[in-house]
């Protein structure tokens, strides 16, 4: 090989290190000062059946407002005790550990009838794995849902969420008690879900909108401590 074409080649070798290690560099920057908020959950974090534009969920909507950038952990049909099963490999997943973590679960636990003592488990479970990890943990209820298999059958899962929330000291965002009832109805104008069980872009604000008030604000924004 000629000497002119050697030193193109190490040149070349050279830019590609520097290339490598800006990127490197400017990853590292962005997991320190941008780092994720993580959201466990079913169907309902996820975006629902793909009808949510994407950006326009909650979990982004939160991560954006605070400065973080969203891992959208939501799977469909998932329960608390198929979320728990997934978090070490979801965590394991990124670069970092994340600023804080939402937990909204509960809907298809009382769809299937999973039953409220297994759901407490799998929680608790959730929220002392989280903490080992230093990762702070705000609670949300399920959705509202209108499905005939869930209304009726909220009260105990939800006085679960009120109860470890309460002996935890976490962060409880209770959407049946914030969100407008007149606007659950299919049939509203102002309808926030799109079905029985999934919450629209309407709803998914409405989520959001959650951390305006001055109670969830800082849990939204990743300032509480675990």
């Amino acid at each position: 090989m000629s000497a002119p074409w050697l030193k193109l080649l190490l040149v070349w070798l050279v830019l590609c290190i520097v290339l490598v290690k800006v990127v490197d560099a400017a990853s590292a920057y962005q997991n320190r000062v941008h780092p994720f908020l993580l959201c466990l959950g079913d169907s309902v974090t996820l975006g629902g059946a793909d009808r949510i534009t994407p950006g326009q969920e909650f979990c982004t909507l939160m991560a954006r407002a605070a400065g973080r950038r969203p891992a959208n952990a939501g799977k469909y049909n998932d329960t608390a005790t198929n979320a728990e099963a997934r978090l070490p490999a979801i965590l394991a997943s990124l670069p970092v550990p994340p600023a804080c973590m939402t937990v909204m679960l509960g809907e298809n636990d009382i769809f299937d009838g999973t039953g409220p003592d297994a759901y407490r488990k799998a929680l608790e479970n959730i929220i002392a794995y989280a903490r080992k990890q230093q990762i702070p943990v705000t609670l949300i209820s399920p959705f509202p849902a209108t499905h005939p298999k869930i209304v009726g059958h909220e009260k105990p899962y939800l006085d679960v969420l009120g109860d470890i929330a309460e002996r935890e000291g976490l962060p409880y965002i209770d959407l049946y008690k914030e969100l407008d009832k007149t606007q659950l109805p299919l049939s509203s104008k102002e309808t926030i879900s799109f079905d029985e069980q999934h919450p629209n872009e309407r709803g998914h604000a409405a989520i959001f909108a959650m951390c305006k008030k001055p109670e969830y604000a800082a849990a939204c924004a990743c300032n509480k401590n675990p």
